[in-house]
C-alpha cells in the first residue's frame, strides 16, 4: 500500500486496502500521465468502487499532491470532490436521474438513453477548473442496450482531457463493444485483517474495528458505510 505522508489530509493518498495491485497501478498511472480514457471497475457491492472512483479523481485534480500520483486531501479541489461539489467532476446513477425526471417519484431501475446522451454531453465539455473531466457512472449494469449503444462513440473517440469510470457490480452486464474500449479493473473481497486495520485507521476503536470487520465478508466499501451510519 501507498504510503501517505505525515501532514496529509483524512482523504490523502489511496486509502482503499486489500486491492493494492489495483491501487498502486492507477497511482502509477496518474503519476506518470498515462490514464486511460475509460475504465470499468467491477467487483461485488461493497468493495469500494465508488471509494476507488472518487480517489482517482482526486488524484487527477489535486492541487497539491504531497507526492508523484497522491491526493492531499486538503486543497480546493480534493475538497470539493468530497463534497461533490466540483464542477469538473461529475456522478451519474438512478438516483440522480430520478431527481432530474420528467416524472418525479416514479422508479427508476435502469439508466435511459437520455441519461447516456447527458453523461456523453457532460464528457466533452472542456474542464472549467482542472486538467481532466472526470465522469463517474454508478449502476452502469443498468444501462439499456440501446443506451450502451449510445455511449460508444464517446468511447470510440474519447476527448483528450476525458476520464470516464462505469462502475458496475456485473461486468458481463456491459456490452462487449463496450467492454474492450474501456480498461478492466477488478476489485475483490478484502481479508477481515486488512478491513480490520482499515476501520482503525479511520478512527474505529478495536472493539468496534473488529466487529464491524466480521460482519463485512470482506466488503471493505460496506464496512466504512456501516462504521460512519451504525
Amino acid at each position: 500500500m501507498v504510503d501517505i505522508p505525515a501532514g496529509a489530509g483524512p482523504d490523502a493518498g489511496w486509502p482503499l486496502m486489500g486491492n493494492e495491485r489495483v491501487v498502486d497501478g492507477l497511482r502509477l498511472a496518474v503519476a506518470r500521465n498515462e490514464v486511460r480514457h475509460a475504465y470499468v471497475v467491477s467487483g461485488p457491492a461493497g468493495t469500494g468502487k465508488g471509494a476507488l472512483a472518487a480517489t482517482l479523481a482526486r488524484a487527477l485534480e489535486c492541487l497539491t499532491p504531497p507526492g508523484p500520483g497522491l491526493p492531499c486531501g486538503t486543497c480546493r479541489a480534493c475538497r470539493k470532490i468530497g463534497r461533490g461539489v466540483h464542477p469538473d467532476v461529475t456522478v451519474f446513477d438512478l438516483e440522480r436521474q430520478a431527481t432530474v425526471s420528467d416524472k418525479p417519484g416514479s422508479k427508476h431501475t435502469s439508466l435511459a438513453i437520455e441519461t447516456v446522451r447527458e453523461i456523453s454531453g457532460t464528457a466533452a465539455l472542456r474542464p472549467m477548473e482542472a486538467p481532466w473531466r472526470v465522469v463517474i457512472v454508478e449502476d452502469a449494469e443498468t444501462m439499456q442496450t440501446v443506451a450502451q449503444q449510445a455511449l460508444l462513440k464517446t468511447l470510440e473517440e474519447p476527448p483528450p482531457f476525458m476520464v470516464l469510470l462505469l462502475l458496475t457490480d456485473d461486468p458481463e452486464s456491459l456490452l462487449p463493444t463496450v467492454r474492450s474500449r474501456c480498461q478492466a479493473i477488478e476489485l475483490r473481497p478484502v481479508p477481515e485483517p486488512a478491513v480490520r486495520e482499515s476501520l482503525a485507521g479511520a478512527g474505529a476503536d478495536g472493539e468496534t474495528a473488529t466487529s464491524v470487520a466480521g460482519l463485512a465478508a470482506g466488503r471493505i466499501g460496506w464496512a466504512h458505510r456501516a462504521l460512519a451510519d451504525p
